[in-house]
């Protein structure tokens, strides 16, 4: 949400959630559908796992990438 916020307000990219809700996007926005991933630092690519996350509905498909790394606390 907090890429989608700057481009909408907060109750549009709220509503256009639907991640939790095993839905093919993440979001849904009247003109866009995102999917988000998540990926480590070092890889190159992106696993995507259905054909569903590839279909444009008649909107803008985008694929927004989020870096995550995992640390020990010591």
């Amino acid at each position: 949400a907090e890429q989608a916020i700057p481009k909408c307000s907060v109750n549009a990219a709220s509503a256009g959630w639907f991640g939790p809700f095993d839905a093919p996007k993440d979001f849904v926005f009247e003109h866009d559908e995102v999917e988000v991933k998540a990926i480590h630092g070092q890889s190159r690519t992106v696993r995507i796992s259905s054909l569903e996350q590839l279909s444009d509905e008649g909107r803008t498909l985008n694929l927004w990438l989020r870096q995550v790394e995992l640390v020990v606390p010591s």
